[in-house]
């Protein structure tokens, strides 16, 4: 018998979204000080990008996970926000 799993809620999938962004930010500035400094073949830079990347491919399994458990309240911009739009309340 299956063992059921409880899902993350719409606010942990918010959460978990502008946390992964504000990470994957920092790898970006961290990204671009490498390949200024070791170039963009050195090891650091090299271990960063894959850092990049790796969060990049959880943000969309997490996206495409929301969207399948919650469809109601799914948006996708709880892992991928953009600029906030005239007159909404919505932010980074």
């Amino acid at each position: 018998m299956r063992k059921l799993r409880r899902a993350l809620t719409p606010d942990e999938h918010r959460c978990t979204g502008a946390e992964l962004k504000r990470r994957r930010d920092w790898l970006g500035g961290l990204i671009l000080s490498y390949a200024e400094r070791y170039g963009k073949t050195h090891r650091t830079t090299r271990k960063a990008i894959a850092a990049e990347k790796a969060i990049d491919s959880l943000r969309c399994a997490l996206d495409g996970q929301f969207a399948k458990d919650w469809p109601d309240e799914f948006d996708t911009r709880a892992y991928y926000p953009g600029p906030a739009l005239a007159g909404s309340d919505v932010t980074d």
